[in-house]
């Protein structure tokens, strides 16, 4: 992924905590130059202790072979400082500061 597209990740999960998750955030990645690899994240809050909920998809198919796919769809709860977590490794990732970003651990 690009410096662009993860920060526009980053973007969508400091808009999810500053309305504390008042609804719900989608984030997509479209990667133009591969169609067949799509990936949804979903951000819902469920309750008012700050637990949230994230749905996953991915779609990565490779349109040359049909046997060359992986299709999945799946959630976990995890919580708000989870996801304030994940976003300064992102942050620190772009800066080059670090080549790994381990966060989003399922509650």
């Amino acid at each position: 992924m690009q410096d662009e597209t993860l920060q526009e990740l980053i973007d969508s999960i400091a808009g999810f905590n500053n309305t504390w998750g008042k609804k719900p955030v989608i984030w997509e990645l479209f990667d133009s130059d591969a169609d067949e690899q799509k990936i949804s994240l979903t951000f819902t809050l469920i309750d008012r202790t700050g637990t949230i909920q994230v749905d996953v998809h991915i779609h990565d198919e490779w349109q040359h072979d049909p046997f060359d796919h992986f299709r999945a769809a799946f959630r976990f709860k995890t919580t708000m400082g989870q996801l304030d977590d994940l976003s300064a490794q992102l942050k620190r990732f772009i800066l080059r500061e670090t080549d790994h970003v381990a966060s989003l651990h399922e509650r």
